[in-house]
């Protein structure tokens, strides 16, 4: 089977999705990693210093890792539906649709998927 520019572009996106989750993960365990030691600390350095460490719980708290892993496993369902549905060689055929009822326009179209062929 050949793979067509759709799929290998839809495959990347997957790909990059994936990646992104593999690394998120690594992200959640090391900043609860993290949130263990400064509690096991002997001293308050986290808590006078906090400049740094806002900005770093700012961007690395649990709730905003959390929300954004669920974003990403959507993204992936999406992405497993359209890799599912797309064709594995379109049949492009030319059709003219109405725009209005002295107008028309030639398209051309996917008998199987209805994806539109762009028109130079």
């Amino acid at each position: 089977m050949t793979i067509n520019g759709e799929q290998k572009i839809l495959q990347k996106i997957s790909t990059l999705n994936q990646l992104y989750l593999k690394m998120l993960e690594f992200t959640l365990e090391e900043t609860t990693e993290i949130d263990v030691e400064i509690s096991k600390l002997d001293n308050n350095y986290f808590v006078e210093n906090p400049s740094f460490f806002s900005e770093y719980k700012r961007l690395f708290s649990n709730d905003s890792l959390h929300k954004l892993k669920n974003e990403l496993n959507n993204l992936g369902d999406i992405i497993d539906s359209h890799q599912t549905n797309l064709c594995n060689n379109h049949e492009w055929i030319d059709d003219t649709i109405d725009i209005d009822c002295e107008k028309s326009m030639c398209i051309t179209y996917c008998t199987k998927c209805e994806t539109s062929k762009k028109h130079n």
